[in-house]
């Protein structure tokens, strides 16, 4: 297993990682190496660890009825040896530390968010801006302007943004309310029928794209190395921007349309979906699109034509889509007209997303 000038390793070229591949090991199998070091990792990151054991055992009983006993035993164990280095490094990420911070309680002050029916819930990961980041130079490398100032006055732009998200939600056709659930990746949405409350899970921003991945990698015939190095340069891509937009989120603390609106236009209004627990400004799925969009554009062309499925498994259509911008756009306009967003913040979480997404390009692609 090596590298070359097309797919140079990542090593020293993510924050604070390097790599030490261990030396000798020739006569192994390049595909039970990556299920090995995969699946160590991804049991670690997700509540159902068992979900990657069944998978990691089925692909094993496959690989081993083509390979070596002792490759396979080689293969295998330099897989676990790339996991644990990659595990290890991950550790000191800062996420364990955000474990212990204190809650967040919420400013109590007009113009700042404040928790929003059905769950009233407390903000989500509010320390998530100090994570650390993967290619940024910092969470804070790309600051955006400020939202516009607090108002209750009619004539304020604040207030202007809150009645054309109003609008939005009024005038939307089938066409748009669809959209806005297609693009929704709630991962947990609530539903309440009397007095029973439950949750759907459903997809995140990050898993729809990396779907849309999948189906690029898929339609453009793309082997083994080729679809590693799109997923990777992809979810660097969304980890960055979602890294960066939360430090921007808790920096400006932004109340959300469904808040100004109920407080100071009409009580009684509501938005299409559940609005997210945290701050408005930016548009997170925007920003997570944009990124995402700018990277796979520079993989398969600005002008790569794709069916995107990710949604069939709850119930919608699939969709057609010209270009990967124009699915990062629709995701970042259906926020608005959803009503859990002001224009503003889905324009600017577009520009932030661009800015990770290029600067992903630049520091993995084209140097």
């Amino acid at each position: 297993m090596r590298t070359g000038d097309t797919f140079p390793t990542f090593s020293g070229r993510l924050t604070d990682f390097q790599l030490s591949m261990p030396e000798g090991k020739k006569d192994i199998n390049r595909q039970v190496v990556m299920v090995a070091a995969f699946c160590k990792v991804a049991s670690q990151l997700v509540y159902r660890g068992y979900y990657i054991d069944s998978i990691r055992d089925q692909c094993m009983r496959e690989l081993k009825q083509e390979t070596d006993d002792a490759v396979m035993e080689r293969s295998e164990k330099l897989g676990s040896e790339i996991a644990g280095q990659i595990l290890q490094w991950a550790g000191t990420d800062m996420y364990k530390k955000t474990r212990n911070m204190p809650r967040y309680t919420p400013t109590i002050k007009d113009g700042h968010w404040a928790p929003t029916a059905p769950t009233f819930a407390d903000a989500l990961e509010p320390y998530w801006g100090s994570i650390r980041t993967f290619v940024l130079d910092s969470s804070t490398q790309f600051k955006l302007p400020p939202p516009s100032s607090f108002s209750k006055e009619n004539n304020s732009d604040i207030y202007k943004n809150a009645v054309e998200v109003m609008q939005y939600v009024d005038r939307s056709d089938s066409f748009w309310i669809s959209t806005v659930e297609y693009w929704d990746c709630n991962p947990q949405r609530t539903y309440i029928k009397g007095h029973i409350m439950y949750t759907q899970r459903k997809l995140t921003p990050a898993g729809h794209w990396m779907s849309i991945t999948q189906v690029a990698c898929k339609q453009k015939g793309l082997d083994e190395m080729q679809s590693c190095r799109a997923y990777a340069l992809t979810s660097i891509a969304l980890a960055d921007a979602f890294i960066a937009t939360w430090e921007e989120k808790y920096r400006y603390d932004y109340i959300r349309p469904e808040t100004y609106i109920q407080r100071y236009i009409n009580k009684d209004w509501k938005p299409l979906i559940e609005t997210p627990t945290f701050p408005e400004y930016p548009s997170a799925h925007s920003a997570v699109s944009a990124s995402a969009a700018t990277v796979l554009e520079n993989i398969f062309g600005q002008d790569f034509s794709f069916t995107d499925s990710t949604e069939v498994t709850f119930k919608m259509s699939p969709r057609k889509f010209s270009s990967f911008r124009e699915a990062a756009d629709q995701a970042a306009i259906s926020r608005a007209y959803a009503g859990i967003h002001y224009m503003p913040a889905c324009e600017n979480g577009k520009a932030l997303g661009k800015k990770v997404g290029e600067m992903v390009l630049e520091k993995l692609v084209r140097k």
